[in-house]
């Protein structure tokens, strides 16, 4: 029932609840009146007594609570109470791109993916996000998902969720991602770096251009034949998205090697491209709102 005291907050209503967490609107308050709204993330109650999974959450919360990049949704605070970790974040007045996706699709009446500029603005500020986290904080965010990655009501692109993706079942062990988005070395529990995220930014700018994830399927083993087999090219969706055919193909390698090594790298083929068509006049190097996004109109989403 809410509202309901939880610690120096008070939890409002609930937003969402996934796999991992559910996720509760919360007003923290001080002293002379003041009130700041954010959002209270707690780990599902059955996860709480995973000690492996709650020994990984708070260390990984730890690097993320330290995150400091305007792409990036702010965690205030990482905690445990009435034996329950929480994470306090910045609430985002905005929309999911998953969301984004099913509002247009349900508008047209059918799957239709976001204009070429568009979502291409969107994967170029996500690469900035992970270029920072990659770079200076050596951190890798494992789960780079269309419900991860938020549109605020200024057209500003955030990331959130670093580090603390939810287990999924996958080839018969444990593994901590999207089944569907999540490239062979991740699947497989081997050594993940940058091409970890590079692949799935490639994947989910593949479904934000087509409406379609290319490689989701009803199960883990249908998702792994989808991904050995070809891949989709952008092209496919649009014929304005042939410049970058390339960029994409090979961020969706199967092998990590052979893609970008460094997220800054497929981000500055996406803003080479953005250079190359109308976005508004406004200069593709500077924090913007993204083109073709209506700022004041949107809802709030939040993943998990």
């Amino acid at each position: 029932m809410y509202p309901q005291v939880f610690g120096k907050y008070v939890l409002e209503r609930e937003l969402s609840r996934g796999g991992m967490a559910r996720v509760v609107l919360a007003t923290l308050r001080g002293a002379g009146g003041f009130e700041k709204k954010l959002v209270v993330k707690q780990i599902r109650d059955e996860l709480a007594f995973d000690a492996e999974f709650v020994r990984r959450f708070v260390e990984e919360a730890k690097t993320t609570v330290s995150l400091s990049h305007p792409n990036i949704v702010p965690v205030y605070e990482l905690g445990v109470e009435q034996g329950t970790y929480f994470l306090a974040m910045e609430l985002v007045e905005g929309i999911s791109v998953a969301e984004l996706l099913k509002h247009d699709s349900t508008l047209a009446g059918r799957r239709i993916g976001l204009a070429p500029e568009e979502a291409a603005y969107i994967g170029a500020e996500v690469c900035r996000a992970l270029d920072y986290a990659h770079r200076r904080m050596k951190v890798v965010h494992r789960d780079i998902t269309p419900r991860n990655v938020m549109i605020d009501e200024e057209g500003e692109v955030k990331l959130i969720d670093f580090g603390i993706a939810a287990p999924a079942l996958v080839t018969g062990h444990e593994v901590f991602g999207s089944p569907g988005h999540m490239p062979p070395e991740q699947i497989e529990g081997k050594e993940l770096g940058p091409p970890t995220d590079i692949f799935a930014v490639a994947v989910m700018l593949m479904e934000a251009w087509t409406g379609v994830p290319p490689f989701r399927r009803a199960s883990p083993e249908e998702c792994d034949e989808a991904m050995r087999a070809p891949h989709p090219k952008p092209s496919d969706a649009d014929i304005r998205l042939l410049p970058l055919d390339e960029a994409i193909s090979r961020a969706m390698r199967l092998d990590p090697k052979g893609r970008q090594q460094e997220a800054s790298e497929l981000g500055r083929s996406l803003r080479n491209f953005l250079q190359g068509v109308d976005v508004g006049g406004l200069p593709v190097d500077e924090p913007r709102a993204a083109p073709g996004v209506e700022t004041g109109s949107l809802g709030r989403g939040w993943g998990v």
